[in-house]
């Protein structure tokens, strides 16, 4: 029931492709749900809520993560002060304070999602790995492969794989890695 009023919530608070990463996010959420033994719900609702302040811009999200999160605006350089970095946290933020998102797991999931912080959770590991496929072509190699090894159970395999293989494009274009920058030994 939950999940459907915030659909609808995001239906009109989100353009129609983020409305639709959205879903698909929560699909993949909840298709490998049992595999991680997460609970169902909150794989659900982290899915569809990852990128409910995707309305921000990145200043944005600067101002209103500096209360909320002031050590990681310390530590984290301003010229990684944009939506791509700080989705998670705002979307975190905004989910527990105006939607009244109460899962101490989707808080903490939807949080670390963008590998913003060391040792993510299972929860936010998944769900950093839907969103990446749900933004890869389905032609393309790197999301079968990065699928299999998700569905197996074996989300680091998948989250090394991908740091892997796209690192060396990445580093090549103004990119970058998160869980490169900010937890260099996940390479």
């Amino acid at each position: 029931m939950k999940a459907e009023r915030l659909k609808k919530y995001l239906e009109t608070h989100l353009s129609q492709i983020e409305f639709e990463r959205s879903n698909k996010a929560m699909q993949f959420m909840v298709a490998i749900a049992d595999k991680y033994q997460l609970d169902a719900e909150d794989a659900r609702l982290s899915g569809l809520l990852h990128n409910v302040s995707r309305f921000m811009n990145g200043k944005q999200m600067a101002e209103y993560l500096q209360t909320r999160e002031a050590r990681l605006m310390k530590r984290l350089p301003k010229n990684y002060w944009h939506s791509d970095y700080l989705m998670g946290p705002a979307s975190a933020w905004f989910a527990f304070e105006e939607l009244d998102m109460r899962s101490e797991a989707v808080f903490s999931g939807i949080r670390e999602h963008t590998y913003l912080f060391k040792n993510p959770s299972i929860l936010a590991k998944c769900l950093y790995l839907s969103t990446v496929l749900v933004r890869i072509e389905r032609d393309d190699q790197r999301a079968a492969v990065i699928a299999r090894l998700c569905f197996l159970g074996r989300a680091d395999e998948a989250i090394k794989a991908l740091n892997q293989r796209e690192i060396r494009s990445l580093d090549k274009t103004k990119i970058r890695r998160i869980a490169r920058i900010t937890n260099p030994k996940i390479v």
